[in-house]
């Protein structure tokens, strides 16, 4: 089976670097000009072709000739990280309620609702805790966000007929993100305006970030709203990621799927990746929410940090509102703060 694996990749790279190789950049991709940027557009093909599709050659790719199919598996890259795992399911024992719990050993904490172990770090700082407000879109909803006595990051949608305000409602708060539709698994009866799908040009792709840019002209975070179609596939996370860099944005996985490419695709940019660890609000009620919250504490107490995601919903504000003695010892901080975790 893996020499059949090893020559079907020795194909397919065969295939793929004859129909997709390219002497320049003719992408026709508008860019944002950036000051002290890791890695040229060059440099960045590169390594996706040789991480994704074997090519080991100084070659430029057009991305958008590639499909997921014709990526090659390469194990050199499926390092584990030391902080985090994703680990199979029967490594995780049945606790029965999806909470986070210690096991013997008193060095690893599972969470089996997640399946993700986290193993226990030796701190040399307060646990940081950033809490994400996604789907804010009106007036309403930003004054409640306020009232919160701590740090908090309202991610904005877009400009659209259903939030026409967003990006005058950012300004308002000394630091914020912007909330980016990607494309579901799930068919919705009336998916966001302008959400990003997988097969996008990349020139489709970089101008909506552009135009995100010129909207939000502060923005340096975004995170994804619903995409679990789309975080799971490669090459449209690379065109994202691309888009991104070129614009000096930082992407922050919502974590909608456990198959998000996004963290691999982060290696091949040599950025840092930030991803959620624990979704506040699944159910609008108090003790779930508070429950979550205590999640997210514990989980920041284990590793150092932790992303938590809620929504502008009246429980969920309510529960934050009044949560300042739960976070006792936890330093709130925004997302750009994690950047050197």
């Amino acid at each position: 089976m893996k020499n059949f694996k090893f020559i079907r990749g020795i194909i397919l790279s065969t295939i793929v670097a004859s129909s997709i190789l390219l002497a320049e950049n003719s992408n026709g991709i508008k860019q944002v000009a950036t000051k002290n940027k890791k890695l040229s557009d060059k440099q960045i093909e590169q390594r996706f072709a040789k991480r994704f599709l074997n090519l080991k050659a100084n070659v430029r790719i057009d991305i958008d000739k590639l499909d997921d199919k014709y990526l090659v598996y390469n194990e050199k890259y499926n390092v584990i990280n030391n902080d985090l795992q994703d680990a199979p399911v029967n490594l995780f024992p049945d606790s029965g309620n999806g909470e986070i719990f210690q096991n013997e050993n008193d060095d690893i904490y599972i969470d089996d609702e997640e399946n993700i172990i986290y193993k226990q770090v030796e701190l040399s700082h307060q646990p940081r805790l950033s809490i994400i407000i996604d789907d804010v879109s009106n007036a309403e909803e930003v004054e409640k966000i306020k009232e919160i006595p701590f740090k908090v990051t309202p991610s904005f949608f877009p400009p659209s007929n259903r939030s026409p305000n967003t990006p005058d409602l950012a300004n308002e708060f000394d630091f914020y993100m912007v909330h980016l539709p990607l494309q579901a698994k799930s068919k919705f009866v009336r998916p966001f305006p302008n959400t990003l799908n997988i097969g996008d040009t990349q020139l489709k792709v970089s101008n909506a970030i552009i135009k995100i840019k010129e909207y939000f002209p502060n923005v340096s975070y975004i995170n994804n709203h619903t995409g679990s179609a789309y975080t799971s596939n490669y090459v449209s996370m690379f065109k994202l990621y691309r888009a991104l860099h070129n614009n000096n944005i930082n992407f922050v996985d919502s974590r909608t799927i456990g198959s998000s490419k996004a963290k691999e695709i982060a290696e091949v940019f040599d950025t840092k990746f930030l991803e959620r660890q624990v979704f506040l609000d699944n159910k609008q009620d108090k003790k779930y929410i508070k429950k979550q919250l205590l999640k997210a504490i514990k989980i920041a107490k284990i590793r150092g940090y932790a992303i938590a995601i809620g929504h502008p919903k009246i429980k969920t504000l309510e529960v934050l509102k009044n949560s300042s003695d739960l976070l006792d010892g936890i330093d709130l901080v925004y997302v750009k703060d994690l950047k050197n975790e």
